[in-house]
């Protein structure tokens, strides 16, 4: 259902553009010949009195056909040229006339509707990250960035990712035991990776009430697990936010522990509670093949607890409550588990200390206030029973070289193991205690596949106007922010603050209006408006072969009293259709990159 949504979708947004073409031509008295969907080869349509509607087989845009577009002889009556040039004006702008109409239509009826947003709450914070330093935290939800709502987290994207100034200003909403909202100053930084500015953090992806969603046939839907309980526990201990519950399972994901999950069901009849224990996934001998060590992060880069915590910059955490270290959540999953910061060993100039623990301190708090770094070594994680461990590295071993060549990061070894897999990786590795480095060889082996089948429901909002007026204000604010959102983005392009990589073409458009069409017929259409009001802006843009191409050289015409050559319009839009093909190449080959991987 969501492909032929897709697909009826995209075509609606093509036939709304030309429509707009369509009733401007014949308005101003000219012969329509061609309405088309699509490009090239006729597949199948139906010829009316003057005018050939058709599907075309490139499913890349749309056009409509006058006639006398390509005479050279005089115009005669109901042909293009023969119409004034304002007239000729309103049939090259009717596209984006309709296009922002449609919009400005649209969203205001559904915000009367109600439309559903991805929660504006701050999911995970990067560890040093611009949010990090400035006091943002997990859990968090947004209000305002600027003066601009925020609906929903994309609003909260796009507003960093596009914004102008170096310094944004964010509010988010009062925090438990808090009655007012606060403030926060945080300069974005350009991320390489997005090819977007970004303050280092993500959507918060699971509902507060941690209902589960089921895959059917799976292993948790075979051990009893049903879409819509609800996580009361992970492995005998209590959870009440979506942060305990993704440290724990992620606890139990990476360091290979059985699974055993607590619920609360309602049934018809009278709630259930209950256990499922789910059996640890097998290694398939065709899952990918994996080396099991991870590049742990356990050097202090800064610790605003202290002295309550008295690590200090440079410190090393080794192990807390006997159990290994190898990031900080590690230990905010133990602060979870023993309801307090654990008894904690660490290395500060070579020499072990030990900390107490302290009751005071949350996982919140942790995750909040003190951040971890990888250091200038290469200290390694070892992900228990893989081809790592079974060969003898060692949590905190440093890796120095692998097969005779220097090795600084996990980068560096991702992709050296992706050159050769088959072969035995011989690391030097420096030990702990240990005088002289040492030689490990490692056969990687393929690991086992932890998809137990199981997620969550995500955390949606719906956005919903309490009355007709509100509605259209609301609407309007929207069109606008996404007419703002469009225009930074193009001036990002050309700037350098965005990167080209994240053009995308019909492929990305035809993948993400699947992904709105999964969610349901208002999000769709909620996007369907987005995209018009995209493709009326671009479609201003005095570019040749598009609509403001053509509408610049009427207006040439307007000033200089007489048209351009048509020699001169011809080597223009020619300029124009090399351009427009070049960057349909373009956004493709990016299209298939991205799915490629």
């Amino acid at each position: 259902m969501a492909t032929i949504l897709t697909i009826l979708g995209i075509g609606l947004i093509l036939f709304v553009h030309e429509a707009g073409h369509f009733f401007a031509a014949r308005r101003a008295g000219v012969r329509v010949e061609v309405f088309s969907l699509g490009f090239g080869p006729r597949l199948f349509g139906w010829r009316g009195a003057e005018t050939d509607y058709r599907i075309s087989l490139l499913p890349l845009g749309g056009y409509v056909r006058m006639s006398g577009e390509e005479q050279n002889r005089p115009p005669r009556k109901g042909e293009l040229g023969a119409a004034s040039a304002g007239q000729r004006f309103l049939i090259f702008s009717g596209g984006i006339l309709m296009n922002f109409l449609f919009a400005l239509i649209l969203i205001p009826i559904l915000f009367r509707l109600g439309v559903p947003f991805e929660a504006p709450v701050v999911g995970v914070v990067e560890q040093g990250s611009p949010a990090w330093k400035a006091g943002i935290q997990e859990g968090d939800q947004l209000l305002h960035v600027g003066e601009d709502p925020m609906h929903g987290f994309r609003n909260f994207f796009a507003a960093v990712a596009l914004s102008e100034e170096s310094e944004i200003q964010i509010e988010i909403a009062p925090r438990v035991g808090e009655t007012e909202s606060r403030w926060f100053t945080i300069e974005p930084e350009f991320n390489e990776d997005s090819g977007f500015k970004r303050v280092g953090v993500g959507p918060a992806i699971m509902d507060p009430k941690l209902i589960l969603e089921v895959l059917p046939d799976s292993l948790a839907s075979k051990a009893g697990l049903q879409s819509g309980d609800q996580l009361t526990g992970v492995n005998g201990v209590s959870v009440s936010s979506p942060q305990e519950a993704r440290l724990l399972l992620q606890d139990t994901s990476l360091y290979r522990k059985p699974l055993s999950l607590n619920w609360w069901r309602d049934n018809p009849n009278a709630p259930e509670i209950g256990t499922t224990t789910l059996p640890l996934p097998e290694a398939s001998e065709e899952g990918p093949l994996q080396v099991g060590v991870r590049q742990a992060a356990v050097v202090v880069e800064e610790n605003h607890l202290f002295p309550t915590l008295p690590f200090q910059k440079g410190d090393v955490l080794l192990e807390a409550n006997g159990q290994p270290i190898q990031r900080l959540d590690d230990l905010a999953t133990l602060c979870i588990q023993n309801r307090g910061f654990p008894e904690t060993t660490f290395l500060r100039d070579g020499v072990s200390n030990k900390t107490k623990g302290v009751a005071e301190v949350s996982a919140a708090d942790l995750l909040a206030n003190l951040w971890l770094t990888e250091g200038d070594s290469f200290r390694v994680a070892v992900i228990p029973n893989g081809a790592a461990a079974k060969a003898g590295l060692q949590d905190h071993d440093i890796l120095l070289r692998l097969n005779g060549e220097p090795l600084s990061d996990i980068n560096q070894l991702s992709r050296r193991v992706q050159q050769d897999l088959e072969e035995p990786l011989e690391f030097l590795v420096a030990r702990n205690n240990a005088p002289n480095p040492i030689t490990i060889r490692v056969q990687p082996a393929p690991g086992p596949n932890l998809s137990y089948g199981f997620g969550f429901r995500s955390w949606r909002v719906t956005v919903k106007s309490s009355s007709l007026l509100q509605a259209l204000h609301m609407g309007l604010t929207e069109a606008q922010r996404m007419v703002i959102e469009i225009k930074n983005t193009l001036a990002g392009m050309f700037s350098g603050k965005v990167a080209k990589k994240n053009m995308g073409g019909i492929i990305l458009i035809g993948q993400v209006t699947h992904s709105f069409a999964s969610e349901g017929f208002i999000p769709l259409l909620f996007f369907l408006a987005m995209i018009s009001i995209h493709l009326g802006v671009l479609n201003l843009l005095p570019i040749p072969a598009l609509d403001g191409g053509h509408m610049l050289l009427v207006i040439l015409e307007k000033i200089r009293g007489k048209p351009l050559s048509s020699r001169t319009q011809g080597a223009f839009n020619m300029v124009g259709a090399l351009l427009i093909l070049g960057l349909v190449f373009f956004v493709t080959m990016q299209d298939i990159s991205r799915i490629m991987g």
